[in-house]
């Protein structure tokens, strides 16, 4: 009895498989010298053609167009890419160093107004400039290692692939 259900529950599996229809799926490749990067629906890009970025989540792509956000953009035209990192780590140290120039500028006033306060001078020590120094530029140093930015031209390549299942 267990191996007649089991051939029964196979069975319609089999059969659930075989009804299913492969879809086309395409992918949008940048290809360096080195590095294939590839893009997938809903994920995050910007694009330029001439002077103008296209920013947004990848809502479709076609053999010789892809859909970012609400624009129609033909892979031809593309002279420059820019795009976040996907490790993991980097885009949490991101998130975490949003707020930390702000308080880099926040530990600059408190110590003004408690040396004012107070009749202090110098206003600030040395380790003070450079703890508040290192806050306020730790933002702008991990974009520049997360954000990346390519042109288009010979050597990286953007291209149109498809990967169906038939």
């Amino acid at each position: 009895m267990q191996s007649f259900t089991l051939f029964i529950r196979l069975s319609l599996l089999l059969l659930a498989l075989l009804t299913v229809k492969a879809h086309a799926q395409k992918i949008l490749i940048f290809d360096k010298r080195n590095t294939r990067l590839h893009f997938k629906m809903h994920d995050e890009i910007e694009v330029r053609t001439g002077e103008t970025w296209h920013s947004g989540e990848i809502t479709g792509i076609e053999d010789s167009m892809i859909f970012v956000g609400y624009d129609m953009v033909k892979v031809s035209e593309i002279n420059a890419i820019r795009y976040d990192t996907r490790k993991k780590g980097l885009l949490l140290l991101r998130g975490i160093t949003g707020p930390l120039p702000a308080a880099g500028l926040a530990l600059l006033a408190i110590y003004a107004i408690n040396a004012v306060i107070n009749n202090d001078y110098p206003i600030y020590s040395q380790n003070t400039l450079i703890l508040a120094g290192a806050l306020i530029v730790s933002k702008p140093l991990v974009y520049w290692l997360t954000y990346h930015k390519h042109k288009i031209n010979e050597h990286n390549r953007l291209k149109v692939i498809d990967i169906s299942i038939r």
